[in-house]
Order: structure tokens, then C-alpha cells, then sequence
């Protein structure tokens, strides 16, 4: 499984470059100001929409902590086209949420209310597929082709010198991101329903009788 970034930031204060990552790199500063404090990638500028990139590829596993939060938004970037153009998964004034901004735009595919010093976003992209993970727990899965021949990834704060990332690891996805290879959560319908009801089930310590003549009726 090849590793496209790591990075635990530890390395010396500076205002003015993020410096060299563990693994992978270089880092490319597309807005703002981007350093290094106490430990952790920020930015050292109160610049508005800040964007930081390192190579990657189209298919990639990444996952980054928000060790400090800021007072707007900040995420952690995938299939990156530019400044402008990419996945946005992360926090954004007070929620949670998952985010395709095309030209500027942002499309929000789920959000909720929430938001953390030390949570954790995870995304897995995997051709038209995208499953994002909060703390560790699935969020939201997605099938979208944009941006999926998109190599980089990266991050973004917005107007704040406070927010704070930490421990970045993009790697090749696995097989299966979620354990079912994708099968995701659907609504049942009545037709589902009828449909169970006309099966063979075992309906234990109940009685059956009445169960199956409804069935049959």
C-alpha cells in the first residue's frame, strides 16, 4: 500500500512555510500563509479561504485530526484541482459537513451540528464512491464523479490564525473502506416490507400461526 503523505508537523516553529513532510510532499501553498506552531500546520495569516496542497492521487485514504479549532471553518481537502475546485470535508461555523465546491461554489452533501478540538475526518474516494468517517465512525457516503482524476490533497482554513491540523496520513484506500464493500443504509419501502412478509422467516418465541396466515393472505 503505497503512503502519498504523512505528516506529524513536528518540527520547528515557522510563519512563513509549512516545511518538508514526513513522507511525500513538497507541500504547494495556493492562499495564504501557511506554518508550523507548536507542533501543528497552520496559518499564520487571518487570510480568507487558505489553501494548502501536497501530491496524492485520484484514489486515496486520508485522515488528519483538527487538534485547535478556529472561529469559522476549516477542513481537510481531497481530490484537489485548485483553489477552488475540490472535496471539502471538515468543520464550517459550528457543523459538521461534507462539502464539493465547484469554481467557489460549495454543494452541501450532509451536515450536522458539531465540531471538536481533536476530532478526527476521514475520507475515502474510490472512483465514483466517496465515504467520509467522523471520529472514526461512517458519516456519509457518496457517489459523485467529480474532481476523480484529481491528484492532490490538502487543506483549508479560513480567516484564522487559532485553527490547528495534526497527524495527516494519505494512503492508497482499502478493498473495502467500510467492512461490506460499499453496501450503504436504504430507506425500506412498504414494497420491502410486503416483500419480507412473503418469505420464509423465523419468527422466534412468538406465536407463528397468526404471522403466517397474514402472510399468506
Amino acid at each position: 500500500m503505497a503512503i502519498y503523505l504523512q505528516d506529524d508537523f513536528n518540527r520547528t516553529n515557522s510563519t512563513t512555510s509549512p516545511g518538508t513532510p514526513v513522507v511525500g510532499g513538497p507541500y504547494t501553498v495556493l492562499v495564504g500563509t501557511w506554518g508550523i506552531n507548536t507542533n501543528q500546520l497552520y496559518t499564520s495569516a487571518s487570510t480568507a479561504s487558505s489553501v494548502i496542497t501536497a501530491p496524492a492521487a485520484a484514489d486515496i485514504d486520508i485522515t488528519a485530526t483538527n487538534t485547535v479549532l478556529g472561529a469559522s471553518s476549516q477542513g481537510m481537502l481531497f481530490r484537489v484541482q485548485d483553489a477552488t475546485n475540490f472535496w471539502y470535508w471538515g468543520i464550517s461555523s459550528g457543523t459538521v459537513i461534507l462539502q464539493k465546491r465547484t469554481a467557489g461554489v460549495a454543494l452541501n452533501y450532509a451536515s450536522v451540528t458539531g465540531g471538536a478540538a481533536g476530532d478526527t475526518f476521514r475520507a475515502v474516494a474510490k472512483g465514483n464512491d466517496i465515504w467520509t468517517f467522523y471520529n472514526g465512525t461512517l458519516f456519509l457516503k457518496v457517489t459523485d464523479p467529480a474532481f476523480n482524476t484529481q491528484t492532490k490533497v490538502g487543506f483549508w482554513i479560513n480567516s484564522s490564525t487559532a485553527a490547528r491540523w495534526d497527524n495527516v496520513l494519505a494512503q492508497d484506500p482499502p478493498t473495502d473502506p467500510t467492512g461490506v464493500d460499499g453496501a450503504t443504509a436504504t430507506v425500506p419501502t412498504d414494497d420491502d416490507y410486503a416483500a419480507t412478509l412473503s418469505s420464509a422467516i423465523l419468527y422466534k418465541g412468538r406465536d407463528t400461526a397468526a404471522l403466517d396466515a397474514a402472510s399468506e393472505a
